[in-house]
Formats: C-alpha cells, structure tokens, sequence
C-alpha cells in the first residue's frame, strides 16, 4: 500500500506544478485519486510533510518568487493571477505572510543584487 499511497501523492503533486495558476481544491484531487477527502488530505500531509494547502500556497510563491526575479515589469496583479490569485491584495498579504517582505519590495531586492 506504501508504493501505491507515494504513487497517488506523486500524481497530485505533479497536477498541482502544472495546474496551480487555477482554482485547485483538495476535494477535487481527492476525487481524482478516488480517495475521501478526509483520507487524501491525511495521506498528503504524512507524505508531504505539510498540508495540501501549504504545498499549494508554496508552490504559488515560488512561482511568483521566480516571476519577480526574471525582470518582468508586469504589475504585481498580474502575477498574481498569473500563480493563481484573483485578488492581488490577499496576493500581496499571503507573500508578505511567507517570503517576509511585500512582493514589491522583494522584486526591488531582487533586482538590486543582480
């Protein structure tokens, strides 16, 4: 059952790298995997190590982490649709929550010590 739990958790980790920049819910893999979603969140959390709304956020951060670093002058609304947010506020509150600093400031950092 090991072999078969890593498999599941692989194909949802794999959805959500290429389905992010949407709206993602953890129902809706588990439906995908077959699973309840009270079992699948379970089984994610102990594969992963942390939720799947922890890896879901993270991915989106890093995604637009990465967006920032590239020297794109797009507007941070931009970005944030583009990793999956509609509203550019709670973007910028949920950046600020994790990476310690507002989007804004971090493309002015980044772009800095290039």
């Amino acid at each position: 059952m090991a072999k078969e739990e890593q498999q599941i958790i692989g194909l949802a980790v794999d959805y959500i790298l290429q389905q992010y920049m949407r709206p993602l819910t953890l129902d809706e893999l588990a439906r995908q995997a077959h699973l309840s979603p009270a079992y699948f969140s379970c089984l994610f959390s102990r594969k992963k190590r942390q939720t799947f709304t922890e890896f879901l956020t993270s991915t989106r951060l890093n995604k637009a982490k990465e967006l920032l670093a590239s020297g794109t002058k797009s507007p941070i609304s931009d970005i944030a649709r583009w990793v999956g947010y509609e509203d550019a506020n709670y973007f910028s509150q949920v950046f600020k929550k994790n990476v310690g600093m507002s989007p804004t400031s971090y493309r002015k950092r980044i772009t800095m010590t290039i």
